[in-house]
């Protein structure tokens, strides 16, 4: 289709995270050609339609205890508050120990409530208010998005995704990439610890999740579209994939990027090597990212500067 991406003007993959995104921030695109998507990450806002007039707001969202033991474990070397109580069961045994307000740094927001962060509202709320301060922050964002996706349910999110937009399965087919290859597995006590830390993030989890079922139920023909999407998807798999996976070796370009954190990747089966397509599913976010660039900047060279 040919479309144009919004793209940041100082950073290959961050809209001057994280700060709120405005405008301003987008790389103007050659003889200022309009923008189609915006995917990128950024802070969201209220009006973050502005930047492409007429556009559908998309988010998605993951089940909070699984979203912070995925963040501790990826962001370890990068946030103090982590680094310093060095195991996920220290910090959340005392999270105020190690997390303070006033001493926030620029990836402090992975800390708490880091959710309710990214998509513009305030990661704190007072006394008595805080229940229905979520509950208000919650509600909003349910109202503001045209559909909120949940990570836990990809495949379930692609069905959905697909049926509100009337896009074809090719639209919405997936590897799943940038993922971990040591995962920690969370009991039910450091689960309700994780939980009552970010309290805001749980109340948008709880209404976005319930909202996400109650649309996704209502599809029609629902169980022949997940036949569909199964067989579509084993398809692609069987073409592309050479066996199930396997462990990046460190600064692999075909590979995601995280400090000191050991990730999947996927190896093309003889026959893919030469399909776009294939190419495309199995890139991870920086290369997909240099390519968008280069296509439309040609003369682009670097992420940075």
């Amino acid at each position: 289709m040919n479309l144009n991406f919004a793209l940041p003007n100082n950073n290959g993959a961050r809209f001057r995270y994280p700060n709120r995104f405005n405008p301003s921030m987008i790389k103007p695109m050659p003889n200022n050609e309009p923008v189609d998507i915006l995917c990128h990450h950024s802070v969201g806002n209220k009006n973050m339609a502005s930047a492409i007039p007429g556009a559908k707001l998309i988010t998605i969202v993951r089940s909070i205890p699984s979203l912070y033991e995925s963040s501790f474990g990826y962001f370890l070397n990068e946030v103090r508050e982590y680094k310093e109580a060095k195991t996920i069961e220290s910090f959340y045994s005392d999270p105020r120990k190690w997390f303070n307000p006033s001493k926030r740094n620029g990836m402090s927001q992975f800390a708490h409530n880091h959710l309710a962060f990214d998509l513009g509202y305030p990661t704190e709320t007072v006394g008595d208010q805080n229940h229905a301060a979520s509950d208000q922050i919650a509600n909003e964002i349910v109202s503001t998005f045209d559909l909120i996706l949940i990570s836990d349910y990809f495949f379930e999110s692609m069905i959905l995704l697909k049926h509100s937009f009337c896009w074809d399965w090719i639209d919405v087919l997936y590897f799943v990439t940038n993922q971990r290859a040591n995962r920690k597995e969370l009991n039910a006590d450091l689960t309700q610890k994780i939980i009552d830390w970010n309290n805001i993030d749980q109340k948008i989890f709880e209404k976005a999740n319930s909202t996400f079922w109650s649309r996704y139920n209502k599809i029609p023909n629902l169980e022949l579209l997940k036949k569909e999407f199964q067989i579509e998807t084993e398809k692609v798999k069987r073409f592309c994939l050479l066996g199930a996976g396997r462990e990046c070796k460190p600064n692999d370009p075909k590979c995601s990027r995280a400090v000191g954190v050991k990730l999947k990747g996927f190896a093309l089966r003889p026959e893919a090597e030469k399909s776009q397509l294939c190419q495309k599913m199995v890139l991870p976010e920086l290369e997909y990212t240099k390519k968008l660039f280069e296509r439309q900047w040609p003369g682009w060279t670097h992420f940075y500067g």
